[in-house]
């Protein structure tokens, strides 16, 4: 599969991206989202996927500064704010982790995951 991402459009692109991701196909799913963020380096869910992608490779640091950034473009993200905390308790950084879990149960209060995560 090598099909040209600077032919779609940005939905597309971020969709085949989504959809490399979810099969395990890592390598692809970083390309379209380069790809998108060439095209608009704010776009949100390709911010959000390149920290995914950065933590599934072990690049903590690099996944906390697309998160970090995702939560500087739009401070009522709460998804961002949840994954910030992920990566923040993997790296031992318990205090700016429950901070960031605090933010997330403040804009979303009925996500589980946060409040599982923040208690942990």
């Amino acid at each position: 599969m090598n099909p040209q991402p600077l032919s779609l459009t940005l939905p597309q692109a971020m969709e085949r991206a989504v959809s490399a991701y979810q099969s395990g196909q890592f390598a692809e799913a970083a390309r379209f989202c380069k790809a998108v963020l060439n095209a608009d380096p704010r776009h949100l869910d390709a911010i959000n996927m390149a920290g995914a992608l950065a933590l599934q490779a072990g690049n903590a640091e690099g996944a906390l500064g697309h998160f970090s950034r995702a939560t500087e473009i739009a401070p009522d993200f709460a998804e961002a704010f949840y994954n910030r905390g992920v990566v923040l308790s993997e790296l031992k950084r318990w205090d700016e982790a429950l901070s960031a879990y605090a933010r997330a149960v403040e804009i979303d209060p009925r996500n589980a995951r946060v409040h599982n995560n923040r208690g942990n």
